[in-house]
């Protein structure tokens, strides 16, 4: 199965919850080849087709409707993008240190960067079209406004709205009022904020603060 065949999949099972658990809900319509075409201008890179396709197919979801908060439109993706880079520019990002492996660039921002999705407080994932020498053109990472990059968390978009739907099936999220509320604390690991904890007694509570503190020198301001 191609990746844009297992992009159409994974959007056929999650418009099949939506339609079953929020049937007042309406997925936006797909954005336009123009639309895209100037996107990707203003990025200057190119699209896979799998972004493309999706973007053609739902352009994005309102704020709260989605299992990440939010699933970038074309005109979020741009205003998100812009925020970065300006601040890129404005040499924010100068003296901090990012920690890589190969598999991404070993910077706080890369201008191919895309976000394609927000969590409303700074963080999301996001499409690296310049990876790394060890990492692959297309791959998923989450960047934390705070930490800067980590991953690879998929290995392609596809990878992405595959947990989308795997989660959604699995009742991680339920629909509260006109937002979706996550039930089941599922997605901490994947978004670098751990599980560890969980389960302790308070003695170990310093110990975990400590390691907490030397997790976050990986990435200095």
């Amino acid at each position: 199965m191609t990746t844009v065949e297992r992009v159409n999949k994974a959007w056929d099972r999650i418009e099949v919850w939506y339609q079953k658990n929020a049937p007042k809900w309406e997925l936006p319509k797909g954005a336009t080849d123009e639309e895209i075409d100037d996107l990707a201008a203003h990025l200057k890179v190119t699209f896979p087709e799998e972004l493309r396709v999706s973007l053609k197919r739902h352009n994005g979801t309102e704020d709260g409707q989605w299992a990440r908060v939010s699933l970038n439109s074309t005109k979020r993706i741009k205003s998100e993008w812009n925020t970065w880079t300006d601040l890129l520019k404005e040499g924010l990002f100068d003296d901090s240190t990012v920690e890589s492996d190969g598999t991404y660039q070993a910077k706080y921002w890369c201008e191919s960067w895309v976000p394609i999705d927000a969590n409303g407080g700074g963080d999301g994932y996001i499409m690296d079209l310049a990876p790394g020498p060890k990492g692959k053109i297309g791959q998923i990472l989450f960047l934390d406004h705070e930490e800067g990059p980590s991953g690879p968390k998929y290995p392609d978009y596809a990878g992405y709205l595959e947990n989308i739907a795997e989660k959604l099936e699995k009742g991680n999220y339920t629909v509260i009022d006109n937002y979706l509320e996550e039930t089941i604390a599922s997605d901490k690991e994947e978004e670098g904020e751990g599980d560890e904890g969980e389960g302790e007694e308070e003695g170990d509570e310093e110990e975990d603060e400590e390691e907490e503190k030397e997790a976050k020198k990986k990435v200095k301001k």
